[in-house]
């Protein structure tokens, strides 16, 4: 293997362990303390956004969280991704995304509230069973929970006729309510709100490294000690 190669493995991986942690921290910062607010804030500036305008579906699981399998995605229209809308009982928004032999299926309803509002949806249940509830489905190929809780926030959306045009939503699921067990992710449908993508600068692998070298080192004199 070349050097290269070890060079990109080695920054994939501690890229998707940055974005974790901050998504993380992002979700239990409120309940965590002063010291975790802060470290939130530090990552923030080591971790830049970079914007993302079309079709697209972007998401992060949590280790070992069963529908995401814990993974970190990205998927557009613009690599050849189909976004299929599907109009759906509730009016809402209804999404078959398919990209060669990967599949995810997306549900955003309001209930008995009718069509989609902009504005932050709490107390969300798994959809079709939310009745008067907001409700939310998300399958990534064959795994899916309709045992969930969470929130969806509805940056943008656009009805002509009756029928959905255009949506932009931001969403938070917790799979059978625990709260180590998240997906955190948007969608974009026909939207011009960007995907925001968290995205390391060089100098947070260069902190990251400097860290695990003097944590090494000290572990190393107590272990000879």
């Amino acid at each position: 293997m070349e050097g290269c190669d070890i060079w990109n493995i080695l920054t994939n991986r501690v890229y998707n362990v940055i974005i974790q942690l901050k998504t993380y921290l992002a979700v239990h910062s409120k309940t965590k303390g002063y010291v975790m607010k802060k470290f939130y804030l530090l990552l923030c500036i080591l971790v830049p956004i970079t914007s993302w305008a079309q079709s697209a579906l972007f998401y992060i699981g949590a280790p070992y969280e069963y529908v995401s399998q814990g993974r970190t995605r990205l998927i557009t229209s613009e690599e050849g991704a189909l976004f299929e809308y599907i109009p759906s009982y509730g009016n809402g928004l209804h999404l078959f995304i398919t990209k060669g032999q990967e599949r995810w299926e997306l549900d955003f309803e309001l209930g008995n509230q009718g069509a989609l509002t902009i504005g932050e949806h709490l107390n969300v249940r798994g959809w079709p069973f939310n009745h008067e509830d907001p409700g939310m489905f998300l399958a990534m190929g064959s795994r899916a929970n309709n045992q969930i809780t969470g929130k969806f926030d509805v940056l943008d959306v656009k009805y002509e006729d009756g029928e959905l045009r255009s949506a932009a939503i931001d969403f938070l699921q917790f799979s059978n309510g625990n709260p180590d067990r998240w997906i955190v992710g948007s969608v974009r449908f026909n939207s011009s709100i960007p995907v925001m993508i968290p995205e390391p600068l060089p100098i947070t692998l260069l902190v990251l490294a400097g860290f695990c070298i003097v944590y090494r080192y000290h572990f190393r004199r107590h272990t000879t000690s």
